[in-house]
């Protein structure tokens, strides 16, 4: 997983970077270190106006891997939308989580 460490912080547009953020979420094989790396990316860029990575913070809010408490706080950040809320929710909710 490191080739995909390395491609994280390489240089993509907008719309390219939340979708390989989202692949890289969904990627079977991704394990907790880069599954960390893809949540902190996906929090600097909620923090941003006008990007709008849901897919992957959905995503990333459905990985076991990932501890609950470090994806619960992504529906608070500024740039989460109504739709990101509620799918961040209930990913938490298929995972046990209240």
């Amino acid at each position: 997983m490191a080739d995909i460490d390395r491609l994280l912080a390489g240089e993509f547009d907008q719309w390219e970077r939340n979708n390989f953020l989202r692949l890289v979420a969904q990627h079977p094989h991704a394990d907790r270190g880069v599954l960390l790396r893809a949540l902190q990316e996906t929090e600097v860029l909620l923090r941003q106006p006008d990007v709008r990575p849901y897919a992957a913070a959905i995503a990333l809010a459905g990985r076991q891997e990932l501890e609950i408490h470090e994806v619960r706080r992504l529906p608070g950040l500024p740039g989460a939308s109504k739709r990101t809320r509620r799918g961040v929710a209930r990913a938490l909710l298929r995972r046990g989580a209240r």
